[in-house]
């Protein structure tokens, strides 16, 4: 049922569709959609700001409100969601994606708190690099920048991810399988890093 994660009534749509194709609440619900809209701050239009706000939290927050009351009720439920490790810290040039980051950890915190009674959790995950077209995209752009190659530009991101190489997709979904799994029942309200040992907390 694809959707464009910045339409919020057709996100709201999906997840209604969702419980009714299924008959009950859906098991699980991981929201990965993610949009980066940089530049500096002074300089960074109102417009791009929202975008951001929208795709990346605002979205997860309206399939959460549709999702979230079924699951409690039927006594069991996983809610996982995407942050980054600017969901711990700012860098400049960064205030859309960084302060959507920050928030979607924060609206994950609040579901924890909310249903964990009823058998529902919810986490956010905090990857360093993942080996994603966004990532790629964001160095292609500053290769292009810099008059050098995607290459070289990766490898920069990367000493800062002592691992020494991106996360790959797959890794990060085992992580997100075993969340949503009978085992992940105890986990909840976390902030899990998959960063290659990028930033101990």
């Amino acid at each position: 049922m694809p959707a464009d994660a910045g339409d919020l009534d057709a996100v709201r749509q999906v997840a209604r569709d969702a419980a009714q194709a299924l008959g009950r609440a859906p098991d699980v619900f991981v929201h990965c959609a993610g949009i980066a809209r940089n530049g500096p701050t002074g300089d960074l239009p109102l417009d791009a700001f929202e975008e951001s706000m929208r795709v990346n939290v605002t979205s997860a927050f309206v399939i959460a409100q549709e999702l979230a009351p079924l699951m409690a009720a039927g006594g069991w439920g996983r809610i996982v969601t995407v942050g980054s490790l600017y969901s711990r810290f700012g860098v400049a040039r960064t205030a859309a994606y960084t302060a959507s980051k920050h928030a979607i950890l924060g609206l994950t915190r609040v579901l924890a708190a909310e249903y964990v009674k009823q058998g529902v959790t919810a986490n956010t995950l905090v990857p360093g690099f993942v080996d994603t077209e966004m990532v790629r995209a964001e160095a292609d752009a500053a290769a292009a920048a810099r008059g050098t190659t995607q290459e070289e530009i990766i490898t920069k991101f990367l000493r800062i991810q002592p691992l020494g190489r991106m996360v790959s997709v797959e890794e990060v979904g085992a992580l997100v399988a075993f969340l949503c799994s009978d085992a992940g029942a105890p986990i909840t309200g976390q902030a899990i890093n998959i960063d290659g040992g990028a930033h101990q907390a």
